[in-house]
C-alpha cells in the first residue's frame, strides 16, 4: 500500500507535535530520536518514487527543527 503525501505529511506533523511535547516534558534527545524513529518507520515501496525526495526532506527540515542536526548547535556544541 502507497501512502500518499498527504498522509505522509500528517504523520510529520504528528511527530512534530509529539516531539514538542517530549522537548517541553524534559525528555533527552534519546527520546526524541526513539520517536522518530517509531514514527518514520515505512517500508520505503509504501512511498511513491515521486515523494522520496520530499520526504527525506521532511525528515531533515523535523529534525533541525527540533535541533537534533549538526548544522543546528551552536559551534562548540554537540
Amino acid at each position: 500500500m502507497r501512502l500518499t503525501r498527504e498522509h505522509l505529511a500528517e504523520r510529520f506533523k504528528q511527530l512534530d507535535v509529539e516531539l514538542r511535547q517530549l522537548k517541553a516534558s524534559g525528555s533527552a534527545e534519546e527520546e526524541l530520536w526513539y520517536a522518530i524513529e517509531a514514527s518514520t518507520h515505512v517500508p520505503s515501496a509504501a512511498i511513491a518514487d515521486a515523494d522520496r525526495g520530499w520526504w527525506w526532506q521532511q525528515l531533515y527540515d523535523l529534525t533541525e527543527r527540533h535541533g537534533l542536526t549538526d548544522l543546528s548547535r551552536p559551534a562548540g556544541r554537540g
